[in-house]
Order: structure tokens, then C-alpha cells, then sequence
């Protein structure tokens, strides 16, 4: 087994305090991450209606990210992409791709917001019944933006400034290998969530995407990039962890809060589960998202797992 790379996905989520206070938190979560040995840095969309939820697309604060970092990649897990047009979504992605030296990902993301009005605000062609067919739309007229450049400049008088330049990293992100096609299609790489939705019998299908990477390989020439993403809650005991996530868990569902599936653990047996996990689903990249409940808790959790997997040695 090689090294694991590990990264960082943020959803806004702090105790105690209000949103403009989050935002700066985050910046310095980032820049720990970095100074960490952290591989990526992820902002999820989520458009939540609580009082203190910082952001819900996270451009403008990936622009901030991107500009107080110098070698973390950060990017989005995901942007919504039916909410948007899809030239936006390619000149915004590529410009900062290009002011931040090739280090920017775009995660597409398949989610929607639960208020309809917000829907109709943002895409009035959305819908229960049309939403794939939108994603989908959007999704190949984003590639074809990011790479066509120069059929669509010289036909259509279409140019994603800056002329000749680099794209950002495409993720595709889903909670299993059944759209590999469309990944495939597209050059994309995969993200693969195991925290989505609860009660799952987590299978680790690492033979199916073995056969999906082969697939990809056989029709584009290169691997594409493969992580898993997962969220987690560590505590000096096991004990006190699950006590911990139990006590969230019964908190998400009175709320009718978005579920998770958390992890509880401890730094030694967090490491030895990411080996596990880089053996049996065949992957050396990890995201996650941490449910401490304050930036302070964060940081600290950076140091332990950045120490234990000796993360400054692979930078």
C-alpha cells in the first residue's frame, strides 16, 4: 500500500456562533489544512435556511481560499449545476483556475435546494421531473466549454477567457460507480461519498470499479482520479465519540436535518480504518468532512491527522 493523501471538505458548520464569524473560521481552517500537508480543500453547496449557515455557493469564498493559499488545491464538492448557466459555471471555474496556478476543482454536483422558490429563482426549467435531464444538459455543455475551445471560438465566436488556458480539475461526485459512464464520457474524475444518507450497508465494490477504471483507461488513454469522502467524528475514546454522533444523529432526526453517516473514532483507529479502507476500495485519496463542532476542535484534528499519516512528508 502507498501513501495516503488526505483532504478536507467544509460545509459551514459551527456552535456557537454567526455566519460572517464562520467565514473567517474557514479562512483559517484553509490555511491550516495547507500548513498542514493536506491534499484539497472543498467547500460544499448547500442551500440550508438556518440563521448562521455562512454560504450556500461557495464561489466568491473559494476565490478568498484560492488567494490566501499557495499550494492546497481547493474547489467545490459541489456546485449545484442545475442552478446555474453553464457559461457562468465554465468562465468563473477557469478563470480562477488560472489566477491560481492550476490548483481549482469543480465538483458537479446533482443536489437541489428543498425550497422551490429558489429553484424557480435560480432555473425555472427545473423540476422533480426534469432534473437529470437538466444536470445532465448542463454537465456536457460544461465540458464541452472546457474542451472545445477552439471549435467553439472559431465557430461560434465563443471564447472562456483567458484564451489557451488551463481548466480546472472536473470531479464528478456521487455515493456510487453506476453513472461511471457518464465519467467516462467526460473525462471526469470521481468522488465517491460513503457519509450520504443513512442506514446503508456500506459495500466497498472495489472489484466494479477496478473494471470501471479499465473501461476509462481503455476509451481516454489515462487514469482518472479516485477518492472516497467520508465524514468522521474523533474523540481520545471511542466511547465518547459514538456517545457524541448518537446524540447528533437523534438531534438530525427531530430537526428533519440533512442525514449523515458519521464515523465515530479515535486518531489510532481512524488511521488504522483508512488503511482498511485503502485496501479494500482500492483507492489512496480520502476527503473528509470532520463533525467538530467548533474551528478550534478542527484545527486541532488537522495537527493529530496530519502527524499520524505523516502528511508533511508527502508534500
Amino acid at each position: 500500500m502507498g501513501n495516503i493523501k488526505l483532504g478536507i471538505i467544509e460545509l459551514g458548520y459551527r456552535e456557537g456562533t454567526d455566519g460572517l464569524s464562520i467565514l473567517e473560521q474557514i479562512i483559517n481552517y484553509t490555511i491550516e489544512a495547507e500548513e498542514k500537508g493536506f491534499s484539497r480543500f472543498w467547500l460544499a453547496e448547500h442551500h440550508y435556511t438556518h440563521y448562521n449557515h455562512p454560504f450556500s455557493n461557495g464561489e466568491i469564498l473559494l476565490t478568498i481560499l484560492a488567494g490566501m493559499t499557495e499550494k492546497i488545491r481547493v474547489g467545490t464538492a459541489g456546485t449545484s449545476i442545475s442552478l446555474y448557466s453553464p457559461y457562468s459555471t465554465a468562465t468563473n471555474f477557469k478563470m480562477l483556475n488560472n489566477l491560481y496556478s492550476n490548483r481549482v476543482d469543480l465538483g458537479l454536483s446533482k443536489g437541489i435546494p428543498d425550497s422551490k422558490r429558489i429553484i424557480n429563482l435560480a432555473n425555472k426549467e427545473l423540476s422533480e421531473d426534469t432534473y437529470f435531464d437538466v444536470f445532465n444538459k448542463n454537465l456536457s455543455e460544461i465540458v464541452d466549454l472546457f474542451h472545445n475551445e477552439e471549435k467553439n471560438f472559431k465557430e461560434d465566436k465563443l471564447l472562456i477567457p483567458p484564451y489557451g488556458g488551463s481548466i480546472p480539475e472536473l470531479w464528478y461526485l456521487s455515493g456510487s460507480y453506476r453513472n461511471f459512464n457518464t465519467i467516462i464520457e467526460h473525462k471526469l474524475n470521481f468522488c465517491r461519498s460513503i457519509f450520504h444518507g443513512t442506514g446503508q450497508k456500506m459495500e466497498y465494490n472495489k472489484d466494479e470499479l477496478i473494471a470501471c477504471k479499465s473501461k476509462y483507461y481503455e476509451k481516454n488513454g489515462f487514469y482518472p482520479k479516485i477518492a472516497i469522502a467520508l465524514a468522521v467524528y474523533i474523540d481520545t475514546t471511542l466511547e465518547e465519540a459514538t456517545k457524541k454522533v448518537n446524540s447528533f444523529i437523534a438531534e438530525t432526526k427531530s430537526s428533519k436535518r440533512e442525514a449523515f453517516k458519521i464515523i465515530p473514532t479515535t486518531i489510532n483507529l481512524f488511521h488504522e480504518m483508512l488503511l482498511t479502507y485503502q485496501e479494500n476500495f482500492g483507492v489512496d485519496e480520502f476527503i473528509i468532512y470532520d463533525f467538530a463542532i467548533t474551528n478550534e476542535m478542527k484545527i486541532e484534528n488537522l495537527e493529530l491527522i496530519s502527524e499520524k499519516f505523516n502528511l508533511l512528508t508527502l508534500v
